[in-house]
């Protein structure tokens, strides 16, 4: 006499619907993000719904054969991926947050944050050790101990290929008359951008010169005193000797300075 197949219980049921659900939520947020490029989240979807499958016929299958195992070893799968998958929707949560508070602190700071959101995940996106990328630099003309909204003096693009390993300096010069993202397109000097903070210097140089900055940074001159004593000083070349207000002395020719002096 045949056995009379014994259907799934409450448990089983509950779990495997619940797996569910907390894949499809996590493919949801992660598509939300669009972090990953479409045939990651193809792939991503292809092993869950195989695996989802093969849960499938371990819990609710007809063959007899091992059915309590098979139901044992599903349902401590179907807990091991649950896990996963709430793991990683808070991952994804939180990554999501993150990048709205990114944004938003550009938004209270004056920036052009239109686009701030897609060229955070642009640049999370991007590969720097193949795909060429665009570094931002602004140097403020502020004194103080720390970095405060100040105008930027030094505005220099730095283009990198990092196949060739060539990097491009473009520099613009602090009164050059360019287009402020703050003022909706006003001519300004791009000094004057920097009172935005350094995204909305980006974004006139963006403009400028129909690029976009992946990154950027933003250094003042008590920041550019420590980075040349980190280095161990700098050597530069005078052609001729001199002495500056601070009373360090120039000679002609070679010079080893520290962060003060230089």
């Amino acid at each position: 006499m045949n056995e009379t197949p014994k259907r799934a219980g409450v448990f089983s049921i509950f779990l495997f619907a619940f797996l569910v659900t907390m894949e499809v939520l996590t493919m949801v947020l992660l598509g939300m993000l669009g972090i990953f490029p479409s045939i990651y989240m193809v792939l991503i979807g292809a092993i869950m719904l195989l695996g989802t499958l093969l849960l499938w016929r371990m819990f609710f299958g007809k063959k007899p054969k091992l059915r309590r195992f098979k139901r044992a070893i599903a349902g401590f799968l179907s807990i091991f991926v649950t896990i996963g998958c709430l793991y990683g929707s808070y991952a994804a949560a939180m990554l999501g947050n993150t990048l709205n508070n990114i944004t938003a602190e550009d938004s209270s700071s004056g920036n052009d944050t239109s686009s701030g959101l897609d060229s955070i995940i642009s640049a999370i996106k991007r590969d720097v050790t193949t795909d060429p990328f665009i570094v931002y630099l602004s140097g403020s003309d502020a004194r103080t101990s720390s970095l405060s909204t100040s105008r930027s003096d030094v505005n220099i693009l730095v283009v990198v290929n990092p196949v060739d390993k060539q990097i491009l300096l473009i520099n613009t010069p602090r009164d050059y008359y360019v287009s402020n993202p703050a003022g909706n397109g006003a001519k300004d000097k791009l000094t004057h951008c920097g009172l935005k903070g350094p995204r909305n210097s980006a974004g006139a140089l963006e403009e400028l010169y129909a690029c976009k900055a992946d990154y950027y940074a933003q250094i003042n001159f008590s920041g550019f005193k420590t980075l040349i004593d980190a280095f161990g000083g700098v050597t530069i070349y005078s052609d001729f000797a001199f002495t500056t207000q601070d009373g360090y002395y120039i000679r002609a020719g070679e010079n080893n300075l520290n962060g003060a002096q230089a």
